[in-house]
């Protein structure tokens, strides 16, 4: 197994684990199911997952791609997601697929729009940082 899906295996059997002995020290119903599934994430230090939206309306596209996020206590907000992430796919618009990219490691935001070459980094993102230099698209995931 690569070191992604060691780390994911290792965050599920933790989660499992600790939803198993929260569900074994209570009364199982749905709020304490729900509490339990709360510390669970709550407890997670990390996660790795894919996904896909689609758009409609005036305009339709197609989004894919993986996210991988950390949490981190002490890492200031970037106003697009909290902690620390990545976010790469592609995104396809009238049968163009491009790529983009972005990322935060707590203290500048990488972005790569869809079409651009060249990846813009930020130095301590502002909210309207953000705003000017995500595509749109990519911010309504």
């Amino acid at each position: 197994m690569n070191s992604d899906r060691r780390r994911l295996f290792r965050v599920t059997l933790s989660t499992l684990a600790l939803l198993a002995t929260c569900l074994a020290t209570r009364a199982v119903g749905p709020e304490d199911t729900l509490d339990c599934a709360r510390e669970a994430c709550a407890a997670a230090a990390g996660v790795r997952y894919s996904f896909e939206q689609h758009k409609a309306g005036d305009e339709a596209w197609t989004i894919s791609g993986t996210g991988r996020q950390a949490r981190s206590a002490n890492v200031p907000s970037n106003f697009f997601t909290d902690g620390l992430f990545r976010f790469e796919g592609t995104i396809e618009q009238d049968g163009k697929k491009q790529t983009f990219a972005i990322a935060y490691d707590g203290e500048s935001l990488y972005v790569r729009n869809p079409g651009q070459a060249e990846v813009e980094a930020i130095a301590r993102p502002t909210m309207n940082d953000v705003f000017a230099s995500v595509d749109p698209r990519l911010c309504a995931c």
